[in-house]
């Protein structure tokens, strides 16, 4: 592959700026206190997110002979958007529905995707430097990681179902938990599209 290793640069400022956000997010649902000032700190993580994208594609735009293929480097940089835009999302919920009291499922899910985060900076860091054959080790971790997620989401609905709350609360509680759910799909798509990537190469 060419030697040129801005977009890998770039895909690893993106996904170290997911785990921060990721760790704000969590550090809010263990302090609900700060629920609307994290939200706003939340937005320019999310907000810078949109930039580092939007460098990759500027300089796609403008690159003839690229590491990777330029589909490749569209779906992730894109992918990894997504991830910070669906966490940046669930903090805006959170301060939308005035969240005060967080069920311990939801803290759950919260860390899932806070490792998630982990393992795809490794996994990308690990692309950046042709060390393909570390690659699938993290893949796997997201992967597991999404399934984790997937039962959290059917344990935090039994019990929320379960729970007699009132019918606004169980709204709010099911939009959220979905949402923090899908945030460890589109995680685990990024992953998909890094192990594509080593496929052709590898």
């Amino acid at each position: 592959m060419p030697r040129d290793d801005r977009f890998f640069r770039l895909f690893e400022e993106a996904a170290q700026n997911i785990i921060e956000g990721a760790r704000l997010f969590r550090a809010t649902l263990e302090d609900p206190q700060r629920v609307e000032a994290n939200a706003r700190r939340m937005k320019e993580i999310e907000e810078k997110g949109d930039a580092i994208t939007h460098d990759v594609f500027h300089k796609l735009y403008r690159t003839y002979v690229t590491p990777i293929d330029q589909e490749d480097i569209h779906a992730l940089a894109s992918r990894l958007d997504d991830v910070i835009d669906m966490i940046e999302a669930a903090a805006a919920r959170l301060e939308l529905y005035r969240v005060r009291e967080i069920p311990e499922d939801a803290r759950e899910l919260a860390a899932v995707i806070e490792r998630q985060a982990e393992e795809l900076l490794k996994a990308v860091q690990c692309l950046g430097r042709r060390q393909y054959d570390r690659i699938h080790t993290h893949i796997v971790e997201v992967n597991r990681l999404e399934n984790e997620g997937d039962r959290l989401l059917r344990h935090a609905l039994g019990e929320l179902f379960g729970s007699g709350a009132d019918a606004l609360e169980v709204l709010k509680w099911k939009e959220l938990y979905e949402s923090l759910e899908s945030v460890t799909d589109c995680s685990e798509e990024a992953a998909i599209i890094i192990e594509g990537v080593v496929m052709k190469h590898a």
